[in-house]
């Protein structure tokens, strides 16, 4: 819930970007809600596309998107 106020604060800041990468990989990988994980994916590639955090959101987004 924490890293939800966070984005819902300003989605333009650093810790907006960390927030969805973590939100993207809790979703992910530890309850399996693969629509809430590409969801944060998405939104780090489409806001933060030359992040580190961006770069693995995409390469996990292309896994995804072919299963």
């Amino acid at each position: 819930m924490l890293y939800r106020k966070v984005m819902n604060i300003d989605k333009s800041s650093d810790s907006s970007k960390i927030a969805a990468y973590f939100l993207g990989m809790h979703f992910d990988y530890e309850v399996s809600l693969i629509d809430s994980a590409k969801y944060y994916y998405e939104f780090l590639s489409e806001n933060f596309p030359s992040s580190s955090q961006a770069e693995n959101a995409i390469k996990r987004l292309e896994v995804l998107n072919a299963e």
